[in-house]
């Protein structure tokens, strides 16, 4: 059995719990980690589990399927930044996007709420793909800068922009506490972060480890935890429309992104009560 180190790719937490436990992928090679409700797993596999792309990979059997590849391997790189690593899903067009980037770029939403595919990428306007990484221009990679889409610093007046996978890995995701219980999900440059981790409303999530990727130092923070205000779910109106439920009024968010918020957060032990709610597949 594969050694079990590393959090959960999505959230970033190492913790697993009965009604959501931290599952990961037997693929060759594979570090994919995450939690069955952050990767829209229907049910638990008593034996192995593939992730999307392993699974996608070990149905390839010959080197015209795979461009070549060895071993039924398939080239694959998220649609939305320059990153191969970490949770994968397909998209509407049969490319690739992160879970982690369709969560925090607003636009994103999934065909089917329960097992978070597919992504679908139709809505993301054509400026955010215009956006320049500063992460990945500061580091000299001028052309990771230039792929995918880019967020922006959730900092009124800011304007630098950033791939979600870059944030994650240097822990300059949020997420936003506001009324009602709902919870935001934005991002904040390197300058703005510490700052911003002050505020006790604001949750600054811890970085995940990446394959292929140099660890960097969490921001300071006395909220940073390593504990997330809620769990990683569809946003409102990905999930409102399953449930027959209207999105609630939010005030509009200090920043230049389109409002990605939760309502209401739901707790990993809330998690199983809530799922009772939503119509079978």
């Amino acid at each position: 059995m594969k050694e079990m180190l590393g959090g959960c790719c999505v959230c970033s937490d190492e913790n697993g719990w009965t009604d959501n436990p931290l599952i990961y992928c037997d693929g060759p090679d594979c570090e994919v980690a995450v939690h069955q409700g952050c990767y829209g797993i229907q049910e638990v596999p008593e034996g192995e589990w593939l992730c999307a792309k392993c699974t996608a990979s070990s149905s390839c059997t010959n080197g015209a399927q795979t461009n070549g590849e060895p071993n039924g391997k398939i080239p694959v790189r998220c649609d939305l930044c320059p990153s191969s690593y970490g949770a994968l899903k397909r998209t509407e067009k049969h490319g690739w996007a992160h879970v982690i980037c369709a969560l925090y770029i607003p636009e994103v939403r999934f065909g089917d709420v329960h097992s978070m595919d597919p992504v679908i990428l139709a809505d993301v306007p054509a400026d955010r793909f215009e956006k320049t990484c500063y992460i990945c221009a500061a580091e000299g990679n001028n052309e990771a800068a230039n792929i995918g889409a880019c967020m922006s610093c959730n900092k009124t007046g800011c304007k630098r922009g950033f791939h979600v996978t870059c944030a994650q890995q240097r822990g300059l995701l949020c997420e936003e506490g506001g009324i009602n219980r709902n919870v935001k999900y934005c991002g904040y440059c390197e300058h703005h972060v510490r700052k911003a981790a002050q505020d006790p409303s604001i949750k600054v999530i811890p970085p995940c480890r990446v394959r292929g990727h140099q660890q960097q130092p969490t921001p300071p923070s006395s909220n940073n935890s390593g504990h997330m205000l809620v769990d990683l779910l569809p946003r409102p109106e990905q999930v409102n429309t399953v449930l027959g439920l209207s999105s609630q009024p939010h005030p509009p968010a200090p920043s230049d992104e389109p409002s990605s918020v939760f309502s209401p957060p739901l707790t990993t032990s809330s998690r199983s009560t809530t799922a009772s709610h939503f119509p079978n597949p």
